[in-house]
């Protein structure tokens, strides 16, 4: 049988082993700070391509294609055609997936 004294070792080493541990997620008493960056955020589409609307008269007057893995513009343009063509062209042989939202002049699209 302990004594008091090796119980109260015991205890302590408890505490100090518990205390070495990250607070887990369900006894936070308000979130963690979330910090987001610029290319920080990827998409599950290759390519995503969008418009930007820089006087406010509802017309994209540049569009880009940003890379779903590295969060990258790596295309940017007037002609939503040419930036869609570019996106289709840079895709592996294994093809891929390209997200848009828009799509404002006739698309004659050609595929690898």
């Amino acid at each position: 049988m302990l004594s008091w004294q090796d119980k109260l070792k015991q205890i302590n080493e408890i505490i100090d082993l518990a205390s070495r541990h990250e607070t887990p997620p369900w006894l936070w008493h308000s979130p963690p700070s979330v910090t987001i960056e610029e290319g920080s955020i990827v998409e599950p589409a290759l390519y995503i391509i969008f418009g930007v609307d820089k006087d406010g008269d509802c017309v994209n007057e540049e569009i880009y294609t940003k890379n779903g893995l590295t969060g990258e513009i790596e295309f940017s343009g007037t002609k939503t055609s040419t930036i869609i063509q570019n996106a289709i062209n840079n895709l592996p042989n294994k093809g891929g997936r390209i997200f848009t939202n828009i799509i404002d002049e006739l698309l004659l699209i050609s595929l690898k």
